[in-house]
């Protein structure tokens, strides 16, 4: 290293120091010394040399964080890390590792003991840092809060963060396009901000099916939910006649079962009926699902289905408006 400086192929030294935030996250602060014959080591103590290359919003770093669009969904969303928030799913409970951690096996992603399908939610978070360091924030702001004030606190925190992003006049949002309702404090709080935002129209996938149940009175029209069904809580869905929706393997079986395919989530939002989701994403090597989703590709199922969005786009937007 002195060699190299000495001979002016390193110009510029940089030191980092991760410095925490206040509400639980970090940032960092950057020194920066310029190399040269006067180099004073202790310099950056007597003079003011810290450069902060970005500007702290200590405000954001207490509120949650949302997404406006991705390829299928084209409104806002919110996000909890897949798994972990999720305690009552099972064939589709998988988790990703921890920002800055890997799983005992090396790996970043993990199926849960009765996965039979990878979430393609635990996926996107195993494979983009963005993704993963923003709903693990996100869960560390919502247990703090509820914690601390239980399902008003959260309430509190999720109205302040959509006020602060300007998503508190939206027409259309889905809760959790990953995660879940992880206890009734939570469901309450996500009720509690239906009930003050009227004019937005809020939707959500579940398998809590028991906080649904016991919230089923209380769940104001503008608050639409969707039970994730699954051979485990079929049942429990079916006898409580709470809508639905299946994850199915080919066009095939959404026909046998008559379930009309949603594509975009039109049918999850505009509609009160039960439907199909097409198995989609990568999966895990050797299983039932990759193998469907093997068969799915030779067949052009999925260029049929982007067809279908595209063809769906418009008159989906137009209903948007109308809301």
């Amino acid at each position: 290293m002195k060699q190299l400086l000495r001979e002016g192929l390193l110009r510029h030294l940089r030191l980092n120091e991760t410095i925490a935030g206040n509400c639980g996250t970090h940032y960092t602060k950057q020194f920066m010394f310029e190399e040269g014959e006067d180099f004073d080591p202790f310099g950056h103590i007597e003079q003011d040399t810290e450069v902060i290359t970005e500007p702290i919003d200590t405000l954001q770093d207490c509120l949650l964080g949302f997404s406006n669009s991705n390829t299928k969904l084209e409104w806002p969303y919110f996000s909890l890390p897949a798994g972990y928030t999720c305690p009552m799913a099972t064939v589709c409970k998988n988790f990703a590792s921890k920002p800055g951690q890997k799983f005992s096996d090396g790996k970043s992603i993990k199926k849960g003991k009765e996965a039979e399908m990878l979430c393609y939610a635990a996926r996107a978070q195993a494979q983009y840092k963005a993704v993963k360091e923003k709903v693990f924030k996100n869960m560390d702001l919502i247990m703090k809060a509820n914690k601390e004030g239980g399902s008003e606190a959260m309430a509190d925190l999720i109205l302040k963060s959509l006020k602060y992003h300007g998503l508190d006049k939206e027409k259309l949002f889905r809760i959790h396009e990953s995660g879940d309702f992880f206890n009734k404090e939570y469901m309450q709080a996500w009720i509690k901000v239906a009930n003050t935002l009227p004019g937005t129209l809020f939707y959500a996938y579940t398998t809590s099916i028991p906080l649904w149940i016991a919230n089923k009175g209380s769940i104001p029209s503008n608050l639409k939910l969707i039970a994730s069904m699954d051979k485990n809580n079929a049942k429990s869905i079916i006898d409580n006649d709470l809508r639905y929706s299946l994850v199915v393997y080919s066009p095939e079986q959404a026909k046998e079962l008559g379930l009309k395919i949603d594509v975009d989530d039109s049918l999850a939002w505009g509609s009160d009926e039960n439907f199909a989701l097409l198995l989609h994403g990568g999966q895990h090597a050797g299983s039932d699902a990759a193998e469907a989703l093997k068969k799915n590709k030779k067949a052009g199922v999925y260029d049929k289905v982007k067809q279908a969005y595209k063809q769906n786009r418009q008159s989906k937007l137009d209903r948007i408006r109308k809301l």
